[in-house]
């Protein structure tokens, strides 16, 4: 639907990590870059007339 790619993170403290880079961004003023450990990137088919539906009712 919206054309991005689909990361699935594998188990983990999400909480505590939002958390932490939270507290990282307001110390530092910078948004960290810490990377997740991904357990899968799942594939799609894209199929070009959904998109220029979505599109097409997104510019009303």
């Amino acid at each position: 639907m919206f054309d991005a790619p689909v990361e699935l993170p594998e188990a983990g403290e999400y909480v505590a990590f939002g958390a932490a880079v939270q507290a990282a961004w307001a110390l530092s003023g910078q948004r960290p870059n810490w990377q997740v450990a991904t357990l899968a990137r799942p594939t799609a088919t894209p199929e070009p007339r959904i998109r220029e539906q979505y599109a097409a009712h997104a510019a009303v």
